[in-house]
């Protein structure tokens, strides 16, 4: 019989060279933590060289032992390139000569189902989270042949064993890493390396936070998403004209105008789809109005006028600190990239400095930004504001970025004007001057697919409504939210605010009261629904020919099929687990948000 002397634990890991990729990560980091505490030499590797200097910073300062040497070497690290990680690995090697241990922590989360994925971001994500720690282990192997022994632990995660709506590419590599790990430990075990995964489930993390962020903050789009294809069914597509007016002569000179058609698609211009993206969009139009023979015309005009009485809109009981960020933007009958374009920011070298705006990804024109945001501290996230009122040309930029959040970070603006901003980016496309007009028509002069003086260039479709809805539902996107109320009420004759509650009264026998909601979104605070409303429309719909459809753009969250809401320290949850249908609305509740979450969880974790 063996035994092992394993000594004192405390310093189990006394002058073992620990190697970790992703080392400014939130799992990294607080393993670093405790191998340093335990007496390890650390590798910390990563692309961010200004975090991992903070990270290293941080693990310094808290050790009490007031042990003076430099355990730690930071070190640039990109598991896509393996020069960078065998240069890694030499540098660890000039400076501590071996390497016992490989912690594979680099990952990146890519989500979404099989037909919304990238050709790229499958290429990214397999790069990184599957060929980056193969080929660190690489590198790495022959080091731990060579003294007999070491190990190696690779990071999986429960989503590479169970299936999560929405979470194809990420799931994959996950449980791609886990085969890796078994194929490794056959291969080194002779070694006498240990080759292992672990596969954490949840973990509260910046990582996590933006995800269960982006995955639901209005749980009455349940409602939006019923009536929708109740109305219009699973099938419904936008139509966008592309159009041209007047006399066209042999030097391409159009003595007319050009036209976008709008018809209330919020997904024009999306990047969900590869059909809708932006640039492949403007690549077509651009196209086209060349092979027509346009090379000059007397303006673009934003044809607004199948929605002739509503402009761009928000809709009442907004906050105005909501206004201007993302989640807020207004809407129209022609929309364009989600009404959104990005801030790049970085935070300053120290807490309290401001933070430095680095760049703007798609901005809508004649914008100013006025920035007066400063460095949060460490930990705190993004808890920036940007305020940009409808027409305007000047947003505010305020709040902290936490001084750990990395350089280019990104934050969503809403765009003022979504008729202005696809008309201007059509001009810029075409290289016209910008002294070339850009106008707008309200006014209904015919129906838009009557015969008329206009030539029709093209014809856009969006994805069907099904898909609309299961993004709404997904990424909690309130635009798509009010655009499809809108259409409901279009196509019912009905006003806005009255489509939600009479949908409810007349489909489910819920008195209108019990949905008293003013928007689409749910954002507005103004909003009441009730959790008998909620739960009702949840089990009638069980009956519909739509309700696989319907059910499948739930987000899945705790491993359990539900939609997610919270607005000013109001919490709900409302799906479907085991044979059940429930609703949960907590309202005004004291204390943490994870910790009401948690609660939550525990409490619906009794229904599996």
């Amino acid at each position: 019989m063996m035994t092992t002397n394993t000594g004192n634990w405390n310093m189990l890991l006394n002058d073992k060279v620990v190697f970790l990729t992703g080392g400014a990560g939130h799992i990294a980091r607080h393993i670093a933590q405790t191998c340093y505490a335990h007496g390890a030499r650390l590798v910390l590797g990563d692309l961010n060289i200004e975090i991992i200097n903070k990270v290293k910073d941080e693990i310094v300062s808290s050790d009490n032992n007031n042990n003076k040497e430099d355990r730690i070497l930071v070190v640039y690290l990109d598991v896509t390139d393996e020069t960078s990680i065998e240069q890694a690995v030499k540098l660890t090697l000039d400076r501590w000569k071996t390497i016992n241990v490989l912690f594979n922590t680099a990952a990146i989360f890519t989500m979404g189902d099989v037909e919304h994925v990238s050709s790229d971001d499958w290429s990214r994500i397999f790069d990184v989270n599957i060929r980056g720690s193969a080929l660190t282990v690489k590198y790495i192997a022959p080091i731990l042949k060579k003294q007999c022994g070491g190990s190696i632990v690779n990071f999986a995660s429960v989503a590479g064993m169970i299936a999560y709506a929405a979470s194809v590419p990420y799931g994959t590599t996950k449980g791609a890493v886990i085969q890796l790990t078994r194929n490794l430990a056959l291969d080194l075990g002779p070694f006498n390396i240990r080759v292992n995964s672990v596969s954490p489930g949840h973990i509260e993390s910046p990582a996590m936070d933006r995800i269960a962020k982006d995955n639901g903050m209005s749980i009455a789009e349940i409602e939006d998403s019923a009536a929708a294809f109740h109305y219009l069914g699973p099938d419904y597509q936008y139509e966008t004209l592309l159009q041209y007016s007047g006399i066209l002569d042999d030097y391409g000179n159009l003595d007319g105008y050009i036209y976008i058609v709008g018809s209330g698609d919020p997904t024009l211009g999306s990047p969900r789809w590869n059909e809708t993206n932006g640039d492949t969009i403007m690549e077509r139009w651009s196209m086209l109005i060349k092979q027509e023979g346009i090379k000059r015309c007397r303006g673009i005009v934003a044809d607004l006028s199948l929605w002739s009485d509503d402009t761009q809109s928000i809709p009442d009981g907004y906050p105005w600190e909501d206004i201007g960020n993302y989640y807020g933007t207004g809407n129209s009958v022609l929309n364009w990239r989600e009404n959104q374009f990005r801030l790049i920011l970085s935070p300053g070298n120290a807490v309290g400095d401001p933070i430095i705006l680095v760049g703007l990804d798609h901005p809508p024109p004649s914008l100013t930004i006025v920035n007066q945001a400063v460095t949060g501290p460490q930990g705190i996230g993004d808890r920036t504001n940007f305020y940009l009122a409808l027409d305007g040309t000047h947003g505010y930029l305020r709040g902290s970025l936490a001084i750990d959040s990395g350089k280019n970070f990104s934050i969503g603006g809403a765009v003022p004007n979504s008729g202005l901003y696809i008309t201007n980016e059509l001009r810029q496309k075409m290289f016209w001057p910008s002294d070339s007009s850009i106008s707008f028509m309200h006014k209904i002069e015919m129906p838009i697919n009557a015969a008329s003086d206009r030539t029709t260039l093209d014809v856009h479709h969006s994805p069907p409504i099904s898909d609309i809805l299961y993004w709404m539902e997904q990424a909690s996107i309130n635009l798509y939210g009010e655009l499809i109320v809108k259409t409901i009420a279009r196509a019912t004759n009905s006003s806005f605010d009255t489509v939600l509650p009479t949908y409810c009264q007349n489909e489910h026998e819920i008195e209108r009261t019990a949905v008293a909601v003013i928007d689409g979104s749910g954002l507005s605070p103004e909003d009441r629904v009730t959790t008998w409303a909620l739960a009702r429309v949840l089990f009638n719909v069980q009956r519909a020919p739509w309700f696989s459809l319907f059910q499948r753009a739930l987000p899945i969250i705790d491993g359990i099929r539900m939609k997610s809401g919270y607005i000013k320290n109001a919490y709900s949850y409302a799906g479907y687990v085991n044979k059940y249908v429930f609703s949960i609305i907590t309202n005004n509740f004291n204390g943490d948000m994870n910790t009401m979450r948690q609660k939550l969880w525990n409490l619906l974790d009794i229904l599996k």
